[in-house]
């Protein structure tokens, strides 16, 4: 694998500059392969000598390393088990008797007398190339449309966070298995699994509406987001996401986005612009059917330690104050390349601008102004409309007084938009209380009758 070739290469650099220290440490996470690496690394160590490799628990490393001997190779598994004394009491040992230990770990060690090579995750390039390297070493071939569908597979279910190495070597091995019943000469389309074809059409049937899925955001963009501001900032994000997407840049390590903060008070359209950025994301696929997390500070945590891929998204909702914890947390997530949304009142950025200025670099802040009387009144005319209610002049004139009168006294903040509803379910009661006719038009004496009541 060339991958392992490449971490073989670092070990025989730091072995032969430091032969004396024969106790070996990889590390990494679960399926990186470390236990592949160590068999290369003790066929490397073998063209010079003729070693048996000797399989050890950690159990049995610590209770017969006196008993260790030149003639072997000893492989210990599940180093992370071992205590600080216990890995300085192997060192020395190795040290002074020239004995070859490989100890393989979860954990990074490194430290005096040891040769540490550290395992990165496997990416989605490296997975892919793993099922090449399966084809070349069983001389087996595959047509085109078949490998690129066994490469939007990998694509997709790395992105979820789901695929290992043994994961693309069972398919391969499926796929074999059907070719030989089959009695076929090279891998074809009918060779896959079929949840593997299901999810790949599935994936290519939402490819050919992403534009059309786009347009719309655009559209909902001009007739949804009433501030100018915010929808220069969203034309640029549709814009870079729909050059993102015609570029098919479906690994997008170096194109993390900031944290986006979407600022304003109750009623200010946060939940709009929030809306129109997660239908973005899923139209590009930068999120998938599940991935949508709508999180909030109960299981926030917990979810942080599940292994989120890359492409995840994290809305944190209902985000009054966000605390130092939380932002620690939201951070770990970034780092990972999540990208997350949270929604906050003007008071709760000011709180966390004033205590963790490193949070703040991060993000892109979007912020949302109050209604002013005038988008108020809009808003009230709109939700007549949609009931097919008509307003009179003088009543008009009465309704856009009250909003005036909101501004001025600073009350807008406290509701924006919910203001203007809650205004009209009052006068519409009154209108629905009164049965003179015009039944269908909200009149003066309904707003009269409204304000007296409150």
């Amino acid at each position: 694998m060339m991958r392992l070739e490449t971490y073989l290469n670092e070990f025989k650099e730091l072995y032969l500059s430091a032969k004396e220290n024969q106790l070996i440490v990889i590390s990494g996470p679960k399926q990186s392969g470390k236990t592949t690496l160590s068999l290369m690394i003790i066929d490397y160590l073998n063209q010079s000598n003729s070693l048996t490799v000797v399989n050890m628990t950690v159990s049995d490393i610590k209770a017969n390393l006196n008993n260790l001997t030149l003639e072997n190779i000893y492989l210990v598994e599940h180093g992370e088990k071992l205590e600080v004394d216990d890995l300085s009491k192997i060192t020395a040992y190795c040290k002074k008797h020239q004995v070859i230990i490989i100890i393989n770990t979860y954990k990074n060690i490194i430290g005096n007398n040891i040769i540490s090579i550290n395992l990165k995750n496997m990416n989605e390039a490296d997975l892919k190339q793993i099922f090449i390297e399966l084809l070349a070493s069983n001389n087996e071939t595959i047509d085109e449309q078949t490998l690129d569908y066994v490469n939007k597979y990998i694509m997709l279910v790395y992105h979820q966070g789901e695929i290992t190495s043994n994961m693309v070597e069972e398919l391969f091995k499926k796929m074999q298995i059907k070719r030989i019943d089959d009695h076929k000469n090279s891998f074809d389309l009918t060779c896959l699994p079929i949840m593997v074809k299901e999810k790949v059409d599935n994936y290519l049937e939402k490819e050919q509406n992403k534009s059309q899925l786009l347009k719309k955001i655009i559209k909902d963009v001009n007739t949804m987001v009433r501030n100018e501001p915010v929808r220069e900032y969203l034309d640029s994000f549709l814009l870079r996401k729909k050059i993102s997407l015609e570029m098919k840049l479906h690994n997008l390590n170096d194109d993390i986005d900031p944290i986006l903060v979407i600022v304003g008070n109750v009623g200010s359209g946060r939940k709009e612009t929030i809306d129109i950025i997660t239908r973005t994301y899923y139209a590009i696929n930068l999120i998938f059917d599940d991935d949508y997390i709508k999180a909030d500070y109960l299981h926030l945590e917990e979810d942080c330690y599940r292994g989120y891929a890359l492409n995840k998204l994290v809305v944190l909702d209902s985000s009054n104050v966000v605390d130092y914890k939380t932002v620690q947390i939201l951070l770990k997530y970034y780092e990972r390349g999540v990208k997350i949304i949270v929604k906050m009142t003007p008071e709760s950025l000011m709180h966390l601008t004033n205590f963790d200025a490193s949070f703040i670099r991060r993000c892109k802040i979007i912020n949302l102004p109050d209604y002013n009387s005038e988008q108020l009144y809009q808003v009230f005319a709109k939700i007549c409309n949609q009931n097919r209610i008509i307003i009179s002049s003088n009543a008009m004139a009465a309704i856009q007084t009250i909003f005036a009168l909101d501004e001025k006294e600073n009350k807008i903040k406290e509701g924006n938009e919910l203001i203007a509803r809650s205004w009209f379910e009052k006068i519409n009661l009154q209108r629905y209380r009164r049965n003179n006719i015009p039944y269908y038009e909200i009149l003066l004496e309904d707003v009269l009758m409204a304000i007296k009541t409150m």
